[in-house]
């Protein structure tokens, strides 16, 4: 009688527990990279190698040039729209990268004129080295500005993200080809280094708990 009981007892919480893993399971599957880049250590972003850019690894980021905004977020309230986060395109790797990528750096909005002050310093340097080599001048200035330091999370695309960054390379006028062999899927997020840290713990560690509940 007892064993009979213990059986149906097993039997109705059987299917509580499978949830109850299933639930904890698939949130660390979520949070894993992010918690494996938050135990880690901050990792210098331009000394990256391609293969290191990973989705959740947390990075310094010292950028110093980048090639316009394609991307961007708003919100509307009481009737009026604001954008609040913009895309800007920066490469991969530092100055003297031989293999780099197109990705992009998501920022708040407030860094607009920013990066564009960045964007248009970048150009004028750019424009005023090449018309110096084509005239076989040898004194031609390093593009050595000062940096702008922030702390991000790479994150993959979502594929909305990467339709929107496809249409606008295309629309600069890159072929499919450029787009595929000189782009990666990722974008880096700015954040609160403790912040980050905090959410990655707070998640990761509620699904270890769902999945311990489950399994004792």
């Amino acid at each position: 009688m007892l064993e009979e009981l213990r059986k149906q007892s097993i039997k109705k919480v059987l299917p509580l527990v499978i949830i109850l893993c299933i639930a904890g399971g698939v949130i660390m599957g979520i949070f894993a990279n992010e918690f494996l880049g938050a135990i880690g250590k901050v990792k210098n972003f331009e000394s990256l190698d391609l293969d290191e850019i990973k989705d959740g690894v947390l990075v310094e980021v010292h950028l110093t040039e980048n090639f316009g905004s394609c991307i961007e977020e708003t919100e509307t309230r009481n009737g009026r729209t604001k954008r609040t986060y913009s895309y800007h395109i920066i490469w991969t790797g530092d100055e003297d990268a031989e293999d780099y990528r197109y990705i992009t750096a998501k920022l708040p909005a407030s860094y607009d004129n920013r990066m564009e002050r960045m964007m248009n310093e970048f150009d004028k340097w750019y424009t005023a080295a090449e018309e110096a080599a084509y005239n076989g001048e040898t004194d031609i200035p390093e593009w050595d500005p000062e940096p702008f330091v922030f702390n991000a999370v790479i994150k993959k695309m979502t594929k909305e993200e990467e339709r929107y960054f496809r249409n606008g390379m295309l629309e600069a006028g890159w072929t499919p080809s450029d787009y595929e062999d000189m782009t990666m899927p990722y974008v880096l997020k700015k954040v609160s280094l403790g912040g980050e840290r905090a959410k990655t713990f707070l998640f990761f560690g509620a699904g270890l708990a769902l999945f311990l509940w489950g399994v004792i």
